[in-house]
């Protein structure tokens, strides 16, 4: 969070801190990450009429004597108007697809 902090504006950091649950929780479209960039999911979400997106990172690790852990190392940002092609490239996994559940 801090580096969000730091490198965000005020209103980027005060959305993000108030949504990343319901960002992570209720995307509307979950993406692949390209090989080579942190995290391993990207999460999309629109949040007062701007874009938000959320990269997940799966770690996991041999740290209780056999049992595997999971860590999820969370970054977030707003995609701004002039990138709303980011996503073009990217592997589309799941869409909420009119704002029902998938069965």
């Amino acid at each position: 969070m801090k580096h969000m902090y730091d490198k965000k504006p005020a209103e980027e950091f005060d959305c993000i801190l108030q949504n990343i649950i319901s960002i992570i929780k209720f995307p509307e479209e979950i993406y692949r990450n390209k090989t080579g960039k942190q995290g391993d999911f990207i999460f999309k979400k629109e949040i007062k009429g701007l874009l938000y997106l959320c990269s997940i990172q799966i770690i996991e690790s041999d740290i209780n004597c056999g049992n595997l852990e999971s860590n999820y190392i969370v970054t977030a940002f707003r995609l701004r108007p002039k990138k709303t092609s980011y996503l073009n490239s990217y592997g589309l996994l799941w869409s909420w697809k009119g704002d029902l559940p998938s069965s």
